[in-house]
This record gives C-alpha cells, sequence and structure tokens, in this order.
C-alpha cells in the first residue's frame, strides 16, 4: 500500500516516515510507534488517541489524519498528510531572529490551529519550535502547521477519565516551553498552557533561544517557577514594547492573567500590522506607533460636535407656563362669593329700606283704621 521514500523525524513515541500511497498516488506521511512499546498497551492507545483527536480538526494549519491501522507485527500507525516544511528551530538556527512581521503572521497562524483545538476541548500541551513547521501554500503564501499532537490532552465530561494515560507526576512537554502549572501537574492544565507555550515560541521567534536558559533541568523549573520574566527588549530594543508586553503576558505566571484565548492574542496584535513603517525602518512593525490619548479627557456630559450626537445630550429645563386659574382646576365646589360693594353703601341701602317698610307699613295701618 505505501512506499516508504526516508525518515523524516523521530520523537519519544515513534519515527515518521516520508512515504506514498500507491493506491490513490500521493505523498503521506507515516508516524509508527516505537517498537519498544509495542507490547505496552497504555502508549499504544495515548498513540492512537492522537489520530483521534486529529481527526477532529480540520484547519489548514493542522495536519489532516488519514487513517490509522497496524502492522504485520500489530505496531500501530497513523497514515496522514504530509507537510512539507522546516520547524522554527532550524528556520531560526539558519537565519537567526526573525524579522516582527514574519513572527506575527507565524503566530496568527499558530493561533488559528491552537484556537480551533481548544474551541473542541483539545489542549497541545507540547507547543514549541519544533512542532512548527513553517512551508509554502499552494498561493506562495508561507503556511504554518502545528504538529505533534501524541501528547495533547481531551478535555472530557464530569466522571470520566483518560483511563490512565496521564498521571499527575508524569512530566509530559518540553521543559523550556512548559508552563508552572504544567510542570506541577500535566493532567491538570488546562487551554492557557498552551498560551504559555505559544509566548515562549514568539520569545524563541525574535531572540533565538528560548525565555528561559539554565545549566540544568532543576534550575530551569525554578526559573520558570520563580524567575524573573525576560524581556525581548533587552535582546532587541527596536522592537516596540507593546509587542513586548503581549509576549510577557502569554508568559505570566498565574493563568488567569494571561490571555484567555488565541483570539486575544491576534486582536492584541493586530494593530502592528496596520502602522505606518518609522522612517528609515525596513520592518513596518518595529517601533510601531500608536496613538496618544488627549491631554484633557473629554467629560461625560460633554455634547459632540457631531449634530446627530446632540440628541444624547441632556437638555435644559423647558420654561413652566403660568399656572391656570384655580376657577379651571377647582377641588371641590366653593361657596357664592360676595360682591365687592363698599359697606357705607349697604348701610344706606339698609337704612332705605327700613325707613321705606316702615312707611308702607304705617300708612297700611291707617287705612286699616
Amino acid at each position: 500500500m505505501f512506499r516508504i521514500d526516508g525518515l523524516l523525524g523521530e520523537g519519544g513515541m515513534g519515527r515518521v516516515y516520508a512515504a506514498h500511497d500507491l493506491n490513490l498516488d500521493r505523498s503521506v506521511a507515516i508516524k509508527v510507534l516505537h517498537e519498544r512499546f509495542a507490547n505496552d498497551g497504555q502508549m499504544a492507545s495515548r498513540f492512537l488517541r492522537e489520530a483521534r483527536l486529529l481527526a477532529r480538526l480540520s484547519s489548514v494549519n493542522t495536519v489532516r489524519v488519514h487513517s490509522i491501522a497496524r502492522t504485520e507485527q500489530g505496531t500501530p500507525y497513523i497514515v496522514m498528510e504530509r507537510a512539507l516544511g522546516q520547524d522554527l528551530d532550524a528556520l531560526v538556527e539558519e537565519r537567526g531572529p526573525l524579522p516582527v512581521p514574519e513572527m506575527l503572521d507565524y503566530v496568527r497562524q499558530m493561533c488559528a490551529a491552537l484556537g480551533e483545538a481548544h474551541a473542541v476541548g483539545i489542549v497541545h500541551r507540547d507547543v514549541k519550535p519544533g512542532n512548527v513547521l513553517v512551508g509554502t501554500a499552494p498561493t506562495g503564501e508561507p503556511l504554518v502547521k502545528v504538529v505533534d499532537f501524541g501528547v495533547a490532552k481531551e478535555s472530557l465530561p464530569p466522571g470520566e477519565d483518560a483511563s490512565g494515560l496521564t498521571t499527575t507526576t508524569a512530566l509530559f512537554g518540553t521543559p523550556e516551553y512548559m508552563s508552572p502549572e504544567q510542570r506541577r501537574s500535566t493532567r491538570d492544565v488546562d487551554h492557557l498552557t498552551d498560551i504559555w507555550s505559544l509566548g515562549a515560541t514568539m520569545f524563541f521567534m525574535l531572540v533565538g533561544r528560548a525565555p528561559f536558559a539554565a545549566d540544568n533541568l532543576a534550575e530551569l523549573l525554578h526559573l520558570i517557577q520563580h524567575g524573573p520574566t525576560p524581556s525581548v527588549r533587552e535582546f532587541r530594543p527596536e522592537i516596540a514594547p507593546e509587542i513586548d508586553a503581549v509576549i510577557a503576558r502569554c508568559l505570566h505566571r498565574d493563568p488567569h492573567g494571561r490571555f484567555k484565548s488565541t483570539a486575544e492574542i491576534v486582536a492584541a496584535l493586530t494593530p502592528f500590522a496596520i502602522n505606518v513603517p518609522a522612517a528609515g525602518s525596513t520592518d513596518p512593525l518595529l517601533s510601531a506607533q500608536f496613538p496618544e490619548p488627549p491631554s484633557d479627557p473629554t467629560p461625560i456630559m460633554t455634547i459632540t460636535e457631531a449634530p446627530a450626537e446632540r440628541t444624547v445630550a441632556m437638555p435644559s429645563p423647558p420654561v413652566r407656563p403660568p399656572p391656570p386659574p384655580p376657577a379651571l382646576t377647582p377641588i371641590a365646589p366653593a361657596p357664592p362669593q360676595s360682591s365687592a360693594i363698599p359697606p357705607f353703601v349697604i348701610a344706606i341701602v339698609v337704612i332705605l329700606a327700613l325707613a321705606i317698610g316702615g312707611a308702607i307699613l304705617t300708612a297700611f295701618v291707617l287705612l286699616r283704621s
């Protein structure tokens, strides 16, 4: 079924061969479990689990799985897409630290691959330059693929386990790019451990070495846990401090202090791609210029200059019209009001009435008598 063309690489769990699928006439890569694990059912299960995890991913920045099978001796192997390219370790060793635009393009593609994995509950746990291949897309642009999900962790529903595939004390991953919490417990980490490793890989691309370096493993792990966070600008002072800040946030020892997702990393780096190059600079993302905040902050209730925005301003109090006459809105019927006749007029009228009445009464008595 396959013609083996040569050895592509070897890892802790198996070897990867360049091969040709004779039935479908296409180039493939075949990953075969090491012979020393042939009788280890747990390692075989972990090996085949990588294929199941990869089969759930469809990003162009991850390697596609074609099939899984076993050799005549019963050794499992995975047939997958053959990703052509050079890993970041070899690329930086050959060329030295990368220009910022190139680094940002690679990071954006790495974030696409890891973001999809995180969305379906997969944590890579071994993000490092050696697991990032840089090739060429059919369009001629660089194409990055994140490879080797062999130690990836799958989020399981409550009550389920991974059949003992990862123990708390097992140390999976590469120490130079391993988060502090992964050093303490490989099993209990979440996607934020990949954020740390991504930041360490960004540091490597810009500087040419891992952010933490030591003479032995114990010292290295101590530095990762307690040492000062290194700055890219210590090695390349021309790089914008904002880029340095993004990497430092990825390397925050407290997972809750890091970016919450790869999408947040892409958003934080996006402004650098639209800045005008500094004078005399060949790298458009170095020393990126950001707008300065206004010296006099705008008060909250200030009306903006745009006419359409004036509707949100607080209007002046309207002029209150004079109240209506009380007779228009009586609370209860009021008793008739006396006329406004002067008192002396009333007295004269009363006197005249009495005099006239007395005269009439006197005349009436005389007539009856």
